[in-house]
């Protein structure tokens, strides 16, 4: 017999057994973008009560800008910045980040700040964010 259950059982499975997988915490990110903001909300809110990590700073400010809060984005990533997270000047690239928050010169002047030299440079293309097309 096979067991098939619905992905929000899955993630709140998988949350329960492995609270600190990255994987499970980006789905927030992967709600957002498919425009569930409800459930990436809800992830956010749990990653900011266990904000004691650098590396959940980040995940949470993807998680902001899928829903298109910008300014929230920025400050998970200005805490990112202030607790020093290795993760934060991979930002410039990482497909997780919108063009729009790449975009904003707020978001550049700290990716400037973090020292990374790809910052100074436009990025080609598009990120991964604006690929993705938007639900009916």
């Amino acid at each position: 017999m096979l067991l098939v259950i619905g992905e929000d059982l899955a993630l709140a499975l998988m949350r329960r057994t492995q609270p600190d997988d990255v994987a499970a915490n980006e789905c927030g990110w992967v709600y957002g973008l498919a425009g569930r903001h409800r459930q990436a909300l809800e992830i956010a809110r749990q990653l900011e009560k266990s904000a004691d990590e650098a590396e959940n700073y980040t995940i949470v400010a993807h998680i902001y800008d899928a829903v298109g809060q910008r300014d929230r984005a920025l400050g998970w990533l200005a805490k990112a910045y202030n607790n020093h997270d290795p993760w934060l000047p991979r930002q410039w690239t990482m497909p997780m980040v919108s063009d729009q928050l790449r975009a904003d010169a707020r978001f550049q002047d700290l990716m400037r700040r973090t020292g990374n030299p790809w910052a100074k440079f436009p990025l080609n293309g598009k990120s991964l964010a604006s690929a993705v097309k938007k639900p009916l």
